[in-house]
């Protein structure tokens, strides 16, 4: 029971020749994408929402395109840093690291470096000897 006063009804041929309105059926048995609904969205008094045609093929590949050439300016740069120089980092549990090696970093603790240099003239003399069988990796 509803105590304010009654809006009078619409004739049933009005309703559905209204552009701004539909009904509660309308809105659960139609798909809202169907261009029929699509003219009688805006509910009354709102005004229609107007749409910009645009390609949006043409815009989805001039986006990857342009990203495309982004990441490669990128990798390229990435690649020609790689070759310019090695760096050092001291790693959180104290160790030294070289990078710029390869794609890992060589990590040896102040110890092993020790013994390593200390072992310098012995591995070039095997590098000197087995030449013919390393590989040369830049």
């Amino acid at each position: 029971m509803s105590t304010g006063t009654k809006q009078p009804e619409l004739p049933t041929a009005s309703r559905q020749s209204s552009p701004n309105y539909f009904t509660h059926k309308d809105i659960h048995t139609k798909s809202l994408a169907q261009p029929a609904l699509l003219g009688r969205l805006p509910a009354k008094g709102e005004p229609a929402m107007v749409t910009l045609q645009t390609n949006a093929k043409d815009k989805a590949t001039s986006d990857l395109l342009a990203r495309l050439a982004q990441l490669e300016a990128e990798n390229a740069k990435l690649k020609e840093a790689r070759h310019k120089s090695l760096s050092m980092k001291v790693s959180e549990k104290g160790a030294l690291s070289i990078y710029g090696l390869g794609r890992f970093p060589l990590t040896l603790y102040s110890g092993q470096w020790a013994r390593l240099f200390s072992m310098v003239d012995e591995i070039k003399a095997f590098l000197e000897a087995n030449n013919d069988k390393l590989s040369v990796k830049d």
